[in-house]
Formats: structure tokens, C-alpha cells, sequence
């Protein structure tokens, strides 16, 4: 399968608006950004964007008792990178696209 686009970034912020990002010193440069029930989604397709600067706000941004998470699919390196963002903290994982449901099977993908 030929993808045109580089990556896809997909994401979902509990408890932060965009506004929040943007009033935080990071507008969200994504093609679909929403908040719809309490909950930024972020979608973008094209090039390879550097999504540090957003994981470091969500960290500062996300209340206590709330997550997000934000799945890098980069369709050059045939892989996924996941940030999960809970209590203050990411945990951050790869994977090879190949293989991606065998290490997601626990999280309701088998």
C-alpha cells in the first residue's frame, strides 16, 4: 500500500481546549483540530511534524485526573509511535506497523 502523505497524527486531550494550547504558547498546527464533548481531537495528514512541543503541553495542560493520548503513524519508517499522558507523566512507545495489534491486544485491539 503507497501512502502521498509522510505521517498521520491522531489525538484526543481530555480536559484542554485548543485554546488552552494556543493561551500556552502552542497553537495546534494540525488539519483538523475539534472539542467536542469535553475533549481535544487532533487529526493531521502530510509531513512529518514534530510533536514534542504538543506532548509537553498536554503534560502541563492535562488536570490531574485526566489523560490523552497522540498516535504517530510514520508511513516512511513503517511505524507507530504512541504518547499516552496521565498524572503528569508520558509514556511513550514504538512500534513496527506490521506488528501493531499483538502489542495493542490488551488495550481491547484483539
Amino acid at each position: 500500500m503507497r501512502y502521498d502523505s509522510h505521517c498521520r497524527i491522531y489525538g484526543q486531550f481530555f480536559g484542554v481546549t485548543p485554546e488552552q494550547f494556543k493561551a500556552h504558547g502552542t497553537p495546534l498546527p494540525y488539519d483538523c483540530v475539534a472539542f467536542l464533548g469535553g475533549a481535544t481531537d487532533i487529526e493531521h495528514e502530510g509531513h512529518l511534524i514534530d510533536v514534542t512541543p504538543l506532548v509537553e503541553a498536554a503534560v502541563a495542560l492535562l488536570p490531574e485526573n485526566r489523560e490523552g493520548h497522540l498516535d504517530v503513524i510514520d508511513h516512511r519508517a513503517w511505524s507507530i509511535t504512541r504518547y499516552f499522558i496521565k498524572n503528569k507523566t508520558v509514556k511513550e512507545e514504538t512500534f513496527d506497523l506490521d506488528n501493531i495489534l499483538e502489542h495493542t491486544k490488551n488495550d481491547g485491539n484483539w
